[in-house]
């Protein structure tokens, strides 16, 4: 097993807080603290930091460090447009493709999100759902597509947990929200392997904007 480093170490941290909102959007990210919470040195943690600032996952200012990247209307709506038009050209590209094995990971990490939703664990819903998405970008062979929506998928996962989380909806909600997102998946992988491009398309966009929308009602209300 590959050892994983310090930066890497501190990067995770950092960011599954950041995800969780344990750091809150607009908080600021004191170094000092950080080294203390997280037992981990000054070099490691400011690497960390420009690594999760080129991510867009926060923000430095002159003389005031980093803070949190807030999520607002204009942030989540760029992120669902730009997670659109790079699906999409997944898709184009994948119907193209022999891709037995990311379809296998994607049937593989649909399973593992139901039952993760059968616990209501929004955490373990969130990596399974990046797991999903990831292969499915896998699907185009393209490495500037997999790079892109990697990158997409940070922000992703932070308005994922507060979609699956209980912020919003009741549980009988959110039962029904998992369950549409499950079927929805289950709907990119028959497409794919009916090399449907129309409907790929069709769903991908219907997926987004689903999600997109219980985050900007969220915001709003």
């Amino acid at each position: 097993m590959a050892r994983v480093s310090k930066v890497e170490l501190a990067y995770d941290k950092i960011f599954h807080q950041i995800m969780t909102s344990r750091f809150e959007p607009g908080q600021q990210l004191e170094e000092k603290q950080l080294m203390e919470t997280l037992d981990i040195g000054r070099t490691p943690i400011r690497e960390a930091l420009m690594r999760l600032e080129i991510n867009m996952m926060v923000e430095s200012r002159s003389g005031k460090g980093f803070t949190v990247r807030p999520v607002t209307l204009q942030s989540t709506r760029a992120v669902f447009e730009t997670l659109s038009i790079l699906e999409n050209g997944v898709a184009a590209l994948a119907v193209g493709k022999e891709c037995a094995p990311q379809l296998e990971a994607m049937r593989a990490a649909n399973q593992q999100l139901q039952q993760a939703a059968d616990r209501f664990d929004a955490l373990a819903m969130v990596r399974e759902n990046y797991a999903f998405h990831l292969a499915f970008a896998e699907c185009s062979r393209n490495e500037y597509l997999i790079h892109g929506l990697t990158a997409v998928q940070c922000e992703t996962r932070r308005l994922a947990y507060l979609s699956f989380g209980d912020r919003i909806d009741e549980r009988t909600e959110l039962a029904e929200h998992y369950q549409s997102v499950i079927e929805e998946h289950q709907q990119i992988i028959s497409s794919l392997e009916g090399r449907d491009i129309e409907h790929l398309r069709e769903i991908i966009d219907r997926h987004a904007e689903a999600f997109k929308k219980r985050i900007v009602d969220f915001l709003l209300g």
